[in-house]
């Protein structure tokens, strides 16, 4: 544990959806923040099955992927596995 605790007398709302703001609280809170998360935003996957199989039919022909998250990570490769 530090021995200072710079956030020590700060309170920070974190925004992030629920399942990725505990660990971040938690080491916040380690520097001596008091946190109250809200989430702002709900992370779901919304695919159309047709177009994700002719997106991946043609997979093979794209030389870059670029995520944004990992969240699209997450939810690009769960449908890709389920539409094999």
């Amino acid at each position: 544990m530090l021995k200072t605790r710079p956030l020590k007398g700060k309170k920070i709302v974190i925004t992030r959806h629920s399942e990725g703001a505990g660990k971040f609280a938690k080491g916040l809170r380690g520097l001596g923040a008091e946190t109250l998360e809200i989430p702002l935003i709900e992370v779901r996957s919304a695919v159309d099955r047709l177009a994700a199989g002719d997106v991946f039919a043609s997979i093979g022909t794209y030389e870059w992927i670029v995520f944004t998250s990992a969240n699209g990570v997450h939810h690009f490769f769960e449908a890709f596995f389920c539409c094999l």
